[in-house]
């Protein structure tokens, strides 16, 4: 994988999403759903939305 941005930057952030969890009264966890499992990578510097090359 290869994150690039247009200006130069050799930093960027990984932002992924978890899963929402279903709490009863006692606070245990009865159940859970993956809200979105989608990986965001930004770029660091300019906060520019990147999109990984896999080569």
């Amino acid at each position: 994988m290869k994150l690039e941005c247009d200006c130069g930057s050799k930093k960027f952030v990984e932002e992924i999403n978890y899963q929402k969890k279903i709490l009863n009264s006692d606070g245990q966890v009865i159940d859970w759903t993956l809200v979105d499992t989608e990986l965001l990578y930004f770029c660091f510097e300019c906060g520019e939305e990147m999109t990984p090359t896999t080569h």
